[in-house]
């Protein structure tokens, strides 16, 4: 070649030397899920709801994504049958306006 440089690749590169030349990625969150169903089928329970680090993953040594990865929240299906309210002898019986005293 003439008026110009030859350029020689190896014939296998190392791994630092193919860290180098392959792009970091750093991690990027999917979207959040649907929220799950209410822990509880009466009474205070909660509910949950996740994403991943794979929008993109991270790659050839980029950050994991910086957060959580799962969220909760509270829920109530309503007073279980039975259940005393505010810790007094008064009982709400579920799916009932009735309401009635222990002595």
């Amino acid at each position: 070649m003439k008026n110009s440089e030859e350029i020689f690749l190896p014939l296998y590169f190392t791994k630092k030397e193919m860290f180098l030349l392959s792009a970091v990625v750093n991690g990027g969150w999917s979207d959040w899920g649907d929220w799950g169903q209410c822990s509880a089928t009466c009474g205070a329970g909660q509910q949950k709801h996740s994403r991943t680090c794979t929008n993109p993953p991270p790659s050839n040594g980029g950050a994991q994504c910086a957060g959580d990865d799962k969220e909760t929240k509270p829920c109530n299906n309503g007073a279980c049958l039975g259940t005393s309210l505010n810790g007094t002898n008064s009982f709400l019986l579920k799916g009932s306006l009735a309401w009635f005293t222990s002595s």
